[in-house]
């Protein structure tokens, strides 16, 4: 059984990662009024740009258009690089989120298999909170507030968890639920 200071750490460890969580989500609405204001601020200034070549043609003796142009490739080439780091940054976001899912996946069906281990009368209290995490983690991905649940993943962490490590304190065998453990420390939300 963990010591006092052991749960209080846990527990102070675990309320910092649900602020930090809650700093790190934007808000749809979030990503769209950044979008906007990024398109605004390009068409300011690609009308600035317009007004100011109006004006600069104007002039008796306008530059000549040949630095002009090579000035104008030159920040093409640029913006068709940061573009390209742009795209890379966002297939290694997707590619990580979907390994990130698959391991998940693949912890929750260890952790279900491993209740195996358990003694009967906990087994099938395990089986069925880890059923009830699986149904309320499929939700996330149709659901439009995700903050929302969160919290309720975690919860059902915390009861399973509190479960095991109950099971653990009546365990007759040395290492009966050490890979049981494993598992469900693998999982997060």
């Amino acid at each position: 059984m963990p010591s006092e200071p052991d749960l209080q750490r846990r527990r102070s460890a675990r309320s910092l990662d649900r602020n930090r969580d809650r700093r790190t989500t934007m808000s749809p609405l979030l990503h769209l009024a950044l979008f906007a204001a990024s398109v605004l601020a390009v068409l300011l200034a690609f009308q600035a740009g317009l007004w100011f070549g109006r004006w600069r043609s104007q002039r008796p003796d306008p530059e000549p258009q040949l630095p002009v142009r090579t000035l104008v490739a030159s920040i093409l080439g640029l913006l068709a690089f940061i573009l390209s780091f742009t795209f890379g940054l966002a297939s290694s976001h997707y590619d990580a989120r979907g390994q990130s899912i698959n391991d998940e996946a693949l912890a929750l069906r260890g952790a279900l298999r491993r209740t195996d281990f358990l003694p009967n009368a906990e087994r099938a209290n395990v089986r069925r909170l880890l059923r009830e995490y699986i149904d309320v983690r499929l939700t996330v991905r149709q659901s439009s507030d995700v903050v929302k649940i969160l919290p309720q993943l975690r919860q059902l962490q915390d009861e399973v968890w509190a479960q095991v490590v109950s099971a653990d304190t009546h365990n007759t065998g040395p290492h009966a639920i050490g890979p049981l453990m494993a598992s469900l420390g693998t999982l997060h939300a």
